[in-house]
């Protein structure tokens, strides 16, 4: 897996059954192929999302990656199309995921000592590094600032269950392997703690340390050799692999050569000769298969993309035309346009549309916000306060507004000689004229463009 993730190594085609739906992320990835009919719509998803990762310079110097193909032979499309729910299913769990509550589950079983705390350690360091400012987790934002406050020495059912909540959003850098070997040794401990056999991953651990062993003399595993003095006594029964300080030592000299005790053996290629005679072929395009709240999270990015854009602006300007006021009091307009996202979805599963109409109507916020202030700060002439009024009323009080072409239009009105507010333009000084069109640059600033 982490040759296939390296996009300058072999393999560069992996298949697999039900394996890599969930928890890797390969953002080189152009081409999904489907072979099997699927009934979840989280799963389909979840399946789908392998090709959405971004992935810069791709093709080439400037050349990103823009879109993915998906070869469906499962007939999923045509299925989700006529029923857009599918099944009802259980989440699939990531090994990260299950990692992360595996060592949850043993902090509440454990009775004080080193084991606990480095558990403690690790899980909490995990949550902590939850980026609040994540819109995925917003949601939960009051969950996870409750749970980043408390030293998890003393896991109640409730404190579990929130955890639980969370844990989809758990990152864990370290290789697949690694974490498999982790949850080898965590599942035996497990068994230990509830006075159970754990022969089962006694032996696998010593089949690992066997594979290690064999490898000693290989000049390409420098690793091994490293670690070779653990490996002996390992394979010597110099440890007890029913004690949990013995395992937890095993444990940190060997994980980080994990990838290295499986034996992936030589297997000879099988040659097939035979093809598949292809019925039909359809072309669907993905707007038509849009999920819901794939939509929802690409309005709240495109959103947060806008603030911090108004932000840019208001520190690069240092003007008073737009404060910090204003910028937080935008933001709890945007968020409670987010709360109505979903019966805004109900209405229209077009998501240029939803999204102009979001925007347009930020726009206008922030725009009348611009030249209420500058009406307001009490530097300019009767005159000049006047205009803008008299523009604000004319362009500004629409419903909803494009800042491009309200510029525009303003440029345009100002600039038309048979339309009245370009006389009372006309009859400003030429500073005064300058301060009108630094106000109109300024919003011009704030356009977001929606491709």
């Amino acid at each position: 897996m982490d040759n296939f993730k390296n996009p300058n190594r072999n393999p560069q085609i992996a298949i697999s059954v039900d394996m890599l739906d969930t928890g890797i992320d390969v953002p080189e990835i152009l081409n999904l192929v489907f072979f099997k009919p699927v009934k979840s719509k989280t799963k389909f998803w979840q399946m789908i999302g392998r090709g959405t990762r971004l992935c810069p310079n791709l093709l080439g110097d400037g050349l990103n990656k823009k879109e993915f193909y998906i070869f469906d032979f499962g007939m999923n499309f045509t299925y989700f199309g006529l029923n857009s729910e599918g099944l009802p299913s259980s989440k699939t769990t990531s090994l990260k995921e299950r990692l992360f509550l595996k060592r949850v589950g043993l902090i509440r079983i454990l009775e004080e000592g080193t084991f606990k705390n480095e558990l403690i350690i690790t899980v909490k360091s995990q949550i902590d590094e939850l980026d609040l400012s994540d819109y995925r987790l917003k949601k939960n934002r009051f969950i996870i600032e409750e749970l980043q406050s408390l030293d998890l020495n003393i896991i109640t059912d409730k404190v579990y269950e929130d955890i639980k909540t969370i844990s989809d959003y758990i990152e864990d850098n370290t290789k697949f392997e690694t974490q498999r070997f982790q949850m080898e040794i965590l599942n035996s401990e497990e068994l230990i703690l509830k006075n159970k056999d754990n022969t089962k991953y006694a032996d696998a651990l010593k089949a690992r340390c066997k594979i290690l062993k064999s490898k000693e003399n290989n000049g390409s595993f420098i690793a091994i050799k490293n670690k070779i003095e653990m490996i002996n006594k390992v394979l010597a029964n110099e440890f007890n692999l029913s004690n949990i300080n013995d395992l937890e030592a095993i444990r940190k000299e060997l994980e980080d050569i994990a990838d290295l005790s499986i034996d992936k053996g030589f297997i000879s290629p099988i040659e097939t000769n035979f093809k598949d005679k292809i019925e039909e072929i359809r072309e669907h395009n993905s707007s038509d298969f849009v999920d819901k709240i794939s939509i929802q999270t690409e309005i709240q990015k495109r959103l947060k993309e806008y603030l911090d854009n108004l932000v840019l602006i208001q520190q690069l300007e240092k003007s008073k035309l737009i404060t910090s006021l204003d910028i937080e009091n935008i933001k709890h307009y945007i968020f409670d346009i987010e709360k109505n996202i979903k019966d805004k979805l109900d209405e229209t599963n077009d998501f240029q549309v939803l999204l102009e109409e979001i925007i347009n109507s930020t726009d206008k916020q922030v725009a009348n916000k611009i030249l209420d202030n500058f009406i307001s700060l009490g530097s300019y002439s009767q005159k000049q306060i006047e205009l803008m009024v008299r523009i604000k009323n004319i362009v500004f009080e629409k419903q909803y507004i494009n800042i491009g072409k309200a510029v525009s239009s303003v440029k345009d009105i100002l600039g038309n000689d048979n339309h009245p507010l370009s006389s009372q333009f006309d009859g400003l000084s030429e500073k005064e004229q300058d301060d009108i069109l630094n106000v109109v640059r300024f919003i011009e600033k704030l356009e977001v463009k929606v491709d």
